[in-house]
């Protein structure tokens, strides 16, 4: 994968950047944007072949398979069985996923899609990744939620996310009402 690089904790301007007096120091070098970021890590129903695909991502750009710098837990929650990032770094695994190249609007398309407006939604927040087939690392927005606002998780965390059978995708929720699997209705999910 390519992409420019840039000096972390510059400006958002990269002109302004300035190299990291360490030496050696790799951990803080980013690619430039022209903006402060404008990719997008995502590890769920976002990635190629899975429900929210075109809808979320169509347009954009494929930039690489990445893997988070820091471990974070993704986990299966909800009554929809839905994967979740959940805020808690250097916790769980290092995440792989996808990156993908986006406009302000596809972003906040994103942000509509993941319901960032809505008290128990996602929250979309900056992460370090590193590119599968090496490269440097840089960063790339990707969405998170409080594991407050996950009312059960379902399965152990993961690494990478496959689509789980019991998932239900937006256009199933309204007809199955309160669905929840049997686990869920004896208060024994994780």
């Amino acid at each position: 994968m390519q992409v420019p690089r840039r000096i972390i904790g510059a400006a958002s301007d990269p002109c302004r950047a300035v190299a990291c007096p360490c030496p050696a120091c790799e951990d803080h070098v980013r690619p430039i944007t022209y903006r402060p970021i404008d990719f997008v890590f995502v590890y769920g129903t976002l990635k190629r072949g899975f429900p929210y695909h075109e809808t979320g991502l169509k347009g954009a750009r494929f930039v690489g398979r990445c893997r988070t710098r820091e471990a974070y837990p993704l986990v299966v929650g909800g009554r929809w069985f839905s994967p979740i990032l959940l805020a808690e770094p250097g916790v769980g695994r290092r995440v792989i996923g996808e990156v993908y190249q986006v406009d302000d609007a596809k972003l906040a398309e994103l942000d509509a899609l993941e319901g960032t407006h809505l008290p128990n939604g996602y929250q979309r927040a900056a992460i370090v990744v590193d590119p599968i087939d090496g490269g440097a690392a840089f960063e790339a927005w990707s969405y998170f939620k409080d594991r407050a606002n996950v009312d059960v998780i379902h399965a152990d965390m993961l690494e990478e996310y496959a689509v789980d059978p019991r998932y239900v995708p937006a256009e199933g929720r309204t007809a199955l009402g309160s669905r929840s699997c049997d686990s869920c209705q004896a208060g024994s999910c994780l």
